[in-house]
């Protein structure tokens, strides 16, 4: 288990020896909520009790809470995932490839902005992904994304960096650079976490946050 303490939140990154994705109706993850991955647009907000009476695993891609008494958190093993931090809330997302290609984060951006109004203190944290490093891909990519985010590896295929479609459409939405962190962590090559193309497995590992509790 590795942990992350940031201003008021924590984030927790689970290895493939600890617990993953079958393990989450556990009573021991009562008091979390995740998020089940389906590609969409929807932001689920967890906002006020009555919010809470739902399954733990909800079918959306982006959580949101202003609680502090719960967990939040993602399953997935070579994708992105993102999480944010503003005034009293705190959120948790999962952004693959398809994401990115048709504009998700751009959306949320819009959304958090007609909710939020001011987002320039909005902090973003990237967490461990498949990075350019081992990202091979087929040509058709070039298709969908600007060709400076993709490189020729020593096998003559295509290595696609992710983290540079995001950085720049973090740039585009005037999103403070001093406010956004990255963490350089490869899912693929380091040991560690769970990666469907290191062992072509269906299990993920788990990431959660929760906000930090002041001390009186």
């Amino acid at each position: 288990m590795k942990d992350y303490s940031k201003d008021s939140i924590k984030i927790y990154v689970s290895d493939n020896s600890d617990w993953s994705s079958k393990d989450l109706l556990n009573e021991k993850f009562k008091d979390f909520f995740f998020v089940k991955q389906i590609h969409s647009w929807n932001i689920y907000f967890v906002e006020n009790e009555e919010d809470l009476k739902n399954s733990r695993i909800v079918e959306y891609d982006w959580i949101i809470t202003n609680l502090s008494n719960i967990k939040i958190g993602v399953q997935l093993a070579d994708c992105n995932w993102i999480a944010i931090y503003w005034k009293e809330y705190i959120g948790i997302f999962h952004a693959g490839w398809g994401w990115l290609y048709n504009k998700i984060i751009e959306n949320w951006i819009k959304l958090l902005k007609e909710k939020w109004e001011d987002i320039n203190k909005l902090r973003v944290f990237v967490w461990p992904s498949i990075r350019n490093c081992c990202y091979e891909v087929w040509n058709e990519f070039l298709d969908y994304f600007d060709k400076k985010y993709f490189h020729e590896n020593i096998f003559w295929k295509l290595n696609f960096d992710m983290i540079s479609v995001i950085k720049d459409i973090l740039d585009e939405a005037w999103i403070n650079n001093e406010n956004i962190e990255i963490n350089n962590i490869c899912t693929k090559c380091t040991k560690g976490y769970f990666s469907y193309r290191n062992w072509n497995l269906t299990e993920r590992f788990v990431v959660w946050i929760e906000k930090i509790k002041n001390k009186k």
